[in-house]
């Protein structure tokens, strides 16, 4: 009864302490982590002395150390050096990291395993194994699991590891990434380890791809801490799912117009020829062939040298609405519409990669991928009303399983959902697109231009936020390998994109987050005293949009490429609605200004505040500078150059 009494005792103790998380989160912006999405944990008890909670960090002692693969690769490197680096951020001290071959494999010990480790290893085949069902984890899902007092953190293909790192600081220290430059975890002095037993998660989307690469480095690290990564184009970082020819368009970069062949590739001159290839298209000296050469030796290269293989090899058309027009191609699409005869290039060069793996014992899934977009954004499949199911459109139309679709809905409604109700332009004709190639295959990408193209080069924020609950909810049900959007995680000018970088990691990284706590609680901790007239600005500009849309007819919708600028007419931004949107500026400055904040940190606010503020305005006053009167444009030029020099910018977006 007496040992009943202590444990109890301990339980209380311990939860006081390591569930700190929690009275954290109630006082601000109700922070989740990932485990409380899926559970709550039980406090793990000490191996040696189950009467006691197994504890990370005792009144700022730690006997835990941080055990490494002797041959650690990238991702484990990083996940190592991040665990060390923000448990030091929480507790103020540095905890050992030891390579495996000199880690005890007694489960008594003290570790936290970091990736394949002899440890987990040595624990296959036993009672105490460590399950790592890759299959079921694809590509960045991870597992974290107890034995004894171990930790082990372990992650599928790649980029899993790191994944389980972030969600392991995420439980243990609410650790929480805003922005590159904004980072939260608890300070605590005490903390137990949680009972995570056996914890796996699978993410809704693989890869949130950030279009603005290459970044290295420290750029690179932060994308990843907020679920993000970038798409470098180079081939050679399979951490960011690269892609092995570059980001797209890439058949017009592997034929050069000086090749001998390029006339017989491109009998039009500029478009590459999809049905000219021989009947079943693999005529030694035929572009199919050639195409399958060239990435089954890029593949080949790397695998020789023990380099890790790209997931993900596109071949994008030529970026315009053309195609070839030679003899064949008439005759051919006279019958078969631009998608089905693409399917037969990544049939090809799918079977291709599929024999040279099965053949050499390369065990990653590749995938050789379209860029469905333009002519190619319409799949060749249709709706079976009676049965409720897309099918294809004649017997030969199929997808090999090493051969991928990424959809490029370039003229869809970014301000909804394809599946929203609300929306007649996406509902009724965008989601049979998608769904189309969903019935052809699981291996599916998004390239969404609706950030970037929209936001007009990124001077101007577009009100797309709201979707992007919408969306999650689709990629949870339909999950994609990659979600690629146009923005810029680096770019700290591009209005609000550091919010909606945080919804996406977060939302396309998990869906059963709360939307509305995840935006106000990035307001709360990225504009902190400002947050106040930073939502304000938002409201509104979102009251403005609503009021276009409205006297205009558009119901919300907004068509990603055709009708960019729908909403800027003349008239459309007075000098009234700007007023008022400098006045909340001001309004956010003085919030900072009588803060309790140092100097740094309200400089630093200060400047989140212009970037958003300021590249509004230069939108309007550059590209719009008809829609206001000589007095007006005088006053608010005046205004914006006064305002980037309290920014401490010098003429920011480059208004002469």
């Amino acid at each position: 009864m007496k040992k009943l009494f202590n444990k109890l005792l301990c339980v209380i103790i311990a939860l006081s302490v390591s569930l700190s998380l929690v009275a954290c989160g109630s006082k601000d912006g109700g922070r989740t982590s990932v485990g409380e999405l899926v559970q709550e944990f039980g406090v793990r008890y000490d191996a040696t002395d189950d009467s006691k909670p197994l504890m990370l960090v005792d009144k700022g002692v730690t006997k835990y150390k941080i055990v490494y693969p002797e041959n650690i690769n990238v991702a484990e490197t990083m996940a190592m050096s991040e665990l060390v680096i923000f448990l030091r951020e929480s507790f103020g001290i540095t905890f050992q990291t030891i390579p495996d071959n000199k880690a005890s494999l007694d489960l008594n010990n003290y570790y936290i395993s970091i990736g394949e480790t002899s440890l987990i290893k040595s624990l296959d085949g036993t009672n105490d194994k460590v399950v790592r069902n890759y299959s079921e984890l694809k590509e960045t899902g991870f597992t974290i699991a107890n034995r004894g007092n171990v930790v082990f953190i372990c992650g599928a293909e790649y980029q899993g590891t790191i994944t389980g790192t972030y969600a392991f600081l995420e439980k243990e220290i609410n650790f929480e990434q805003f922005a590159i430059d904004e980072i939260y975890v608890d300070k605590l002095d005490s903390k137990a380890i949680y009972d995570f037993e056996n914890y796996s998660y699978t993410p809704n989307v693989q890869y949130t791809v950030i279009t603005g690469g290459p970044l290295k480095g420290k750029d690179k690290v932060n994308s990843f801490r907020q679920h993000l990564a970038y798409d470098s184009g180079s081939g050679t970082d399979a951490m960011t799912c690269v892609f092995g020819m570059g980001y797209g368009h890439t058949i017009p970069e592997v034929f050069k117009p000086t090749d001998p062949e390029y006339q017989k590739y491109y009998p039009d001159g500029l478009h590459f020829c999809l049905t000219n290839q021989g009947k079943e298209f693999d005529d030694p000296t035929g572009g199919f062939e050639f195409l399958a050469n060239y990435v089954v030796n890029h593949i080949a290269s790397r695998h020789q040298q023990g380099l890790v293989i790209p997931k993900i090899y596109e071949l994008g058309m030529n970026d315009d609405v053309g195609k070839c027009s030679c003899e064949s191609c008439k005759v051919y699409y006279r019958e078969h519409i631009d998608s089905e005869a693409y399917l037969n290039l990544l049939n090809h060069i799918a079977k291709k990669i599929k024999a040279y793996c099965d053949e050499n014992g390369v065990t990653r899934k590749i995938v050789v991928q379209g860029l469905m977009y333009n002519l190619f954004e319409t799949p060749p499949t249709k709706y079976d009303e009676a049965t409720g199911t897309y099918v294809p459109i004649n017997e030969n139309i199929y997808m090999h399983e090493n051969a991928a679709a990424r959809w490029t809905p370039i003229s869809s409604c970014f301000s909804h959902a394809w599946n929203d109700p609300n929306c007649a332009h996406n509902s009724k004709t965008y989601i049979h697109k998608i769904e189309g190639w969903a019935a052809l295959t699981d291996n599916l990408s998004l390239w969404s231009y609706g950030i970037y193209f929209q936001g007009a080069g990124g001077k101007m924020y577009f009100p797309d936020v709201g979707s992007i609950k919408g969306q999650a909810d689709y990629f949870a049900e339909h999950p994609f390998i990659v979600a690629r959007w146009e923005t810029n995680l680096a770019d700290k000018d591009g209005t609000f994109y550091e919010l909606k970088d945080y919804l996406r990691g977060k939302l396309f990284y998990d869906n059963r987050y709360d939307f509305d706590a995840l935006y106000n609680k990035f307001f709360e901790n990225y504009y902190k005293a400002a947050a106040p007239a930073m939502k304000k600005y938002m409201d509104l500009t979102m009251a403005n949009f609503n009021d276009i849309s409205l006297r205009k007819g558009f119901g919300n919708c907004i068509d990603c490429w055709y009708n960019m600028f729908i909403y800027h007419d003349k008239g459309d931004w007075s000098y009234e609605v700007i007023l008022a949107l400098e006045n909340v500026i001001k309004e956010a400055y003085a919030l900072i200004e009588a803060s309790d904040y140092d100097a740094e940190t309200k400089a630093k606010l200060v400047d989140r505040v212009a970037s958003d503020g300021l590249m509004y305005k230069h939108f309007l006053l550059s590209d719009f500078r008809t829609n206001y009167t000589k007095e007006e444009l005088a006053i608010m030029d005046a205004t914006y150059l006064a305002e980037c020099e309290k920014a401490g910018v010098t003429n920011r977006a480059g208004v002469k």
